[in-house]
Parts: structure tokens; sequence; C-alpha cells
């Protein structure tokens, strides 16, 4: 089965929203988003996601990113990646098995962590410094 994901890019003074997951006795950091439910837009996808995992009310924006990734015969996952914007809402804890949280990280660390899917990393970080001028970008 073909897993579809929504995710989003949202940047506060310098520093980048993401989500703390924990599978298989690995922590590591990734952009908050997740499965697209039937009959929802992709859009619709990421702005419930971020709310249901930080408490924060979003706009989808700009398309930036789509990754495709198939995992050992495991998982193939499409993931769509937009940039996103606050309406609203403030940064609560929710913490389910898989998610320990959400953090404002500053984007210099992003190196410096485990952010997954490690492909996309080198692209978000060079267009985080380009504004997302090349966006969209397909990274197959």
């Amino acid at each position: 089965m073909i897993e579809i994901r929504g995710a989003g890019v949202l940047l506060e003074k310098n520093k980048i929203l993401l989500a703390n997951h924990f599978k298989e006795n690995q922590s590591y950091w990734v952009l908050p988003g997740g499965q697209v439910e039937f009959m929802e837009n992709l859009r619709n996808t990421v702005v419930r996601e971020v709310l249901e995992e930080s408490g924060l009310q979003v706009k989808a924006g700009k398309f930036l990113f789509f990754q495709e990734i198939i995992l050992k015969n495991k998982r193939h996952i499409l993931n769509f990646y937009f940039l996103l914007a606050r309406k609203g809402g403030r940064l609560v804890k929710v913490a389910e098995e898989t998610l320990r949280g959400v953090k404002f990280i500053p984007v210099k660390n992003l190196k410096k962590i485990d952010f997954r899917p490690r492909r996309l990393l080198p692209h978000l970080i060079k267009e985080l410094k380009n504004n997302f001028e090349n966006c969209p970008q397909f990274l197959i």
C-alpha cells in the first residue's frame, strides 16, 4: 500500500517547527504532518495534522517539495510539503505513542539533529537560504 502524506514548513524568527518522533527505539525529528484521509485534499491534511500535533492553526500556502520514499520493501511513501503561515493557536504539549512533541528548532541547528527523511535535509536547508524561490522541487 502507498501512503500519501502532507507536511509543512512553519518558520518563525529563524526557527522551524519540527515534530519529535520515536519509533523502533529511535528518536528523530520530522516536519509536522501526516497521512491524507479519504476524500481530504493535501493542504487540508497539513492544516489538520499541524493542529492535532501542535495546537497551532496554520494556512498551507506554496507547494515546496514532492518526495517519494521506499523503505526496504516495508513502506512506500509519497510526501508533499507546503509552506505554512500561522493563523492562531498556541503551542501545546501533545504526546502520542509515536509523537513525543513539537518544538521550534533554530534553523542553524538542522544539521546537528537527527532529521528525517535524511534526503530532504540538504534541499530544505538550501531552500531556506533562498526563501524557497526554486520550489517546487521533485525529489524522487
